[in-house]
Order: C-alpha cells, then sequence, then structure tokens
C-alpha cells in the first residue's frame, strides 16, 4: 500500500471512532437499602441501615442506634401491650420506631 492510502484508512478510522458514543461508569443515584426497602418490614430495615449504612440509620430516626436502645428501654414499660390468643402485639422497638419515623 502506499502512503496515501494508509493516512486515509487512518482518517476513516479516527472519524469512526469519533462516531460512536462513549460509554460512561454507571453510577447510581439510589442507595442500596432503598431498593430493598419494599422487601423489608420496617424492623427488619432498621437492622440493615444499623449494619450497612450508620449515617442513613440516623438520618432516618433522626438519632443513633445508642440512643435509640435507651430510649426504647426507657419507654418499654409504658408502649409494651400483652399477648392475646387473637393476635401478637406489635414490638416495642417498632412501635417507637413508626412514632419516630412519622
Amino acid at each position: 500500500m502506499d502512503k496515501d492510502a494508509l493516512i486515509g484508512i487512518a482518517i476513516y478510522l479516527a472519524c469512526d471512532d469519533a462516531k460512536k458514543p462513549k460509554k460512561r461508569k454507571k453510577r447510581f443515584w439510589v442507595k442500596e437499602w432503598l431498593t430493598k426497602k419494599n422487601s423489608f418490614s420496617d424492623h427488619n430495615l432498621l437492622k440493615e441501615l444499623q449494619l450497612s449504612s450508620p449515617s442513613d440509620y440516623k438520618n432516618y430516626l433522626r438519632m443513633d442506634h445508642v440512643t435509640f436502645s435507651k430510649l426504647l428501654e426507657l419507654v418499654t414499660p409504658y408502649i409494651q401491650k400483652q399477648y392475646t390468643n387473637m393476635r401478637e402485639p406489635i414490638s416495642p422497638a417498632q412501635r417507637l420506631s413508626c412514632t419516630l419515623r412519622y
């Protein structure tokens, strides 16, 4: 091949690459625990947040786990319900987390 043909092929290949869109690295806009939120109950979600991302746990309940545990210990006698033959009551931890969240 002559020199002009090689230059022409190089120019063609350079122009062809410029036309193709460049692939971007995928970024996630949603936190992983939010994608799984529907598959968790509220109590299991709190456990997941506590283990995976404590900052999100604090943002979710507006307090860290240590403070939540202390508060739960203080209010449990007042919010605990009895077990009956008809149904199982909502746990004090779930009652408190729902109150704090909503």
